[in-house]
């Protein structure tokens, strides 16, 4: 099974949500974990000693206001 965490995409929360995220991969073969792609390389940073966690970038168009995600 997989899972995809997404969290309101700040560098903050990102951050805040490093022990939820890795709490999932007890249960899940891996975690989609969705951050701005501006933020990749300093999340990618977060999960780097484990290799269920995948970062997925995102681009900050795709969430903004008025504009869904394709």
């Amino acid at each position: 099974m997989e899972a995809y965490f997404v969290s309101h995409l700040g560098l903050g929360d990102n951050l805040y949500c490093n022990g939820a995220t890795r709490y999932l991969t007890q249960f899940y073969t891996r975690v989609y974990f969705l951050c701005f792609d501006k933020y990749l390389d300093n999340v990618t940073s977060f999960f780097a000693d484990n290799n269920k966690i995948v970062c997925v970038p995102v681009s900050h168009e795709q969430f903004s206001k008025g504009n869904p995600p394709p």
